[in-house]
């Protein structure tokens, strides 16, 4: 499962990325990175209470973990658009967390 979705993950990307395309190898290592950073970072009921910036700065620091180790193997130009995602992934997870948090009435 967690590989279905860290693959998930990086086929968006190397759709978004356009003409700065990632060859296999970037996208296996890629892969592995976000298999083991993000995808074992799942939103549950216990993250629901903590303090939602408390939980940013974690989702925030597994997310550059996985931009520092692509930093090895990635052009500059690859890097700034998986940063662009990342941003993106982070809003994402923070609007979830917020409806969550709505939904069972946590302020």
């Amino acid at each position: 499962m967690r590989t279905d979705e860290a693959r998930r993950l990086v086929n968006g990307i190397r759709q978004g990325i356009g003409s700065n395309t990632l060859d296999q190898e970037q996208s296996d290592r890629l892969q592995t990175l976000i298999k083991t950073e993000l995808v074992t970072l799942p939103l549950d009921d216990i993250d629901l209470f903590r303090a939602p910036e408390e939980w940013t700065q974690l989702v925030h620091e597994r997310e550059r973990n996985v931009l520092r180790a692509a930093a090895d193997f990635l052009t500059p130009t690859q890097l700034e658009t998986l940063s662009t995602f990342a941003d993106e992934d982070l809003a994402e997870r923070q609007k979830q967390m917020l409806l969550r948090r709505k939904a069972l009435g946590i302020k």
